[in-house]
């Protein structure tokens, strides 16, 4: 049953983000929590949450889909696989990749069009609110 709903959601969620549909707009569960998702994120203020992966899906998911992405970074829009793989170290934005590279004083995501200070914030504060999961 896991594995049916994970193929589901995965290919949903090709079809939907490669449409240029946010996959927010058509309930896709960006962190499988719903199937089994290792990160429980029912701590994290929900409206920061959808903040957050709504500036990553606009900014990011473009060039750092689901299934693969320039560099090799990938998942930006997955919470569980930005954990898995380093990009996000909860609580800490001093460890997390994701957060450095978007930086405004050292980061250069994304490419050409720096975040404003405003979304930077906003991941800032996602990121250390998981820390306290």
């Amino acid at each position: 049953m896991f594995m049916a709903k994970h193929l589901l959601w995965i290919l949903t969620s090709v079809l939907v983000v490669g449409c240029g549909y946010p996959m927010s707009l058509v309930g896709i569960d960006p962190d499988l929590s719903s199937v089994g998702g290792a990160f429980d994120d029912s701590i994290i203020d929900p409206n920061l949450q959808a903040n957050a992966l709504e500036i990553l899906e606009v900014n990011c998911a473009g060039c750092h889909g689901h299934n693969s992405g320039i560099a090799g970074i990938y998942g930006l829009n997955d919470l569980n696989h930005m954990i898995r793989e380093g990009y996000i170290v909860p609580g800490n934005i001093n460890a997390s990749s994701l957060y450095q590279s978007i930086r405004a004083d050292t980061g250069s995501m994304p490419l050409g069009q720096p975040m404003s200070q405003d979304k930077i914030d906003v991941i800032r504060d996602w990121i250390i609110a998981m820390g306290s999961n």
